[in-house]
């Protein structure tokens, strides 16, 4: 599996996105923001999205193409919150540009989940 992580690595290193999503509601002035871990990775290729989702799971969804005549349909892979601890984890020794946003969001994925006792 060590080839799989090392791949998932490089093609999130160079064509994804770690983040920390602020998600908030309509009554965002009534309670704090939430924050969400997330992982994207867009692409023309749907093999590459399928594959990821194989190795993962997460999500696909279709980006709005604004220029049909002129661009391919593009995708994006998501995955969100604690299912994406277990790829974060695993690619963490294969990061080279990522590496600072995973540790963080890591760190805030375990923070949350510990504060609302989920295992």
């Amino acid at each position: 599996m060590a080839e799989l992580d090392a791949w998932t690595a490089g093609i999130i290193d160079g064509e994804g996105c770690i983040a920390i999503e602020t998600l908030r509601g309509e009554l965002r002035r009534l309670y704090p923001p939430l924050y969400r871990t997330t992982i994207r990775v867009g692409n023309t290729d749907i093999r590459m999205l399928n594959k990821l989702k194989e190795l993962w799971g997460g999500s696909i969804r279709p980006f709005h193409n604004r220029h049909p005549e002129k661009w391919k349909q593009a995708y994006e892979w998501m995955i969100t919150n604690k299912s994406a601890i277990p790829v974060l984890k695993a690619i963490m020794p294969y990061l080279v540009c990522k590496k600072e946003q995973a540790i963080l969001a890591l760190e805030l994925q375990e923070r949350v989940t510990a504060r609302l006792g989920v295992k």
